[in-house]
């Protein structure tokens, strides 16, 4: 995200700026918006992801959580592989639906300090007023 959206988005995003609650969770711990933006985390996700909040925010969840395949010519939600994301499609049924996903099985493809790793992970999700919670085990 260039400088000039960053700061235009993370005025809109203010307001989503503090949950010290997400911090109590062991496993990590992101707050998305129905668009699949990130917009906050817990330290647990920066110190696996090893990325800081700062780096992530206003990324969409292949970019934020490293998925190679964010970075082809479509963008990350283009893709063909996008289709067949568990991440993906858990995070999409609790933003249309409100209906919370527990344990999803979902492999990621990514590229952790440039290391491409294959990557189980069991994930869930929640509904959080207008955001949505994604918690992820395995990483």
């Amino acid at each position: 995200m260039c400088a000039n959206c960053l700061e235009y988005f993370s005025m809109l995003w203010n307001d989503f700026a503090d949950y010290p609650e997400i911090e109590t969770q062991r496993n990590p711990l992101f707050k998305v918006t129905v668009g699949r933006r990130m917009v906050a985390c817990n330290k647990k996700a920066e110190e696996v992801l090893r990325k800081s909040k700062g780096d992530m925010t206003g990324l969409l969840c292949g970019e934020f959580l490293g998925c190679e395949r964010s970075h082809l010519p479509e963008g990350c939600g283009l893709t063909a592989y996008c289709d067949s994301c568990a991440i993906r499609r858990a995070l999409a049924v609790t933003a249309d639906t409100g209906v919370a996903q527990e344990r999803v099985m979902a492999f990621l493809h990514a590229a952790r300090l440039g290391t491409p790793e294959f990557l189980s992970l069991m994930v869930s999700t929640r509904k959080a007023g207008d955001l949505v919670e994604l918690e992820l085990a395995g990483l």
